[in-house]
């Protein structure tokens, strides 16, 4: 079991926004949340020029561009290292 905060503030404290339930319900309920905000984890709008859609699930454009930069400039410091070695 986990607590899961019902009012989605990590930081929040009061017992009464508090619920056990299963690790799988307060994923689901997290989800639902993210869902229906309308913005990815990071808070960036789903917009149809912000939004990648594939296999079903949606993406934000804005973080998966950053998550490709990040792993390329990862892929080309290990290259350098590799040269320098």
């Amino acid at each position: 079991m986990t607590v899961d905060h019902l009012c989605r503030n990590r930081s929040c404290v009061n017992v009464a926004h508090f619920e056990l339930c299963t690790s799988d319900e307060n994923y689901r309920r997290g989800l639902a949340a993210r869902i229906a905000t309308g913005k990815c984890r990071h808070g960036h709008e789903y917009t149809p020029e912000n939004t990648f859609e594939w296999g079903g699930r949606r993406q934000c454009l804005t973080c998966r561009v950053r998550a490709r930069r990040a792993s390329d400039a990862r892929r080309a410091e290990r290259r350098q290292l590799g040269r320098a070695a």
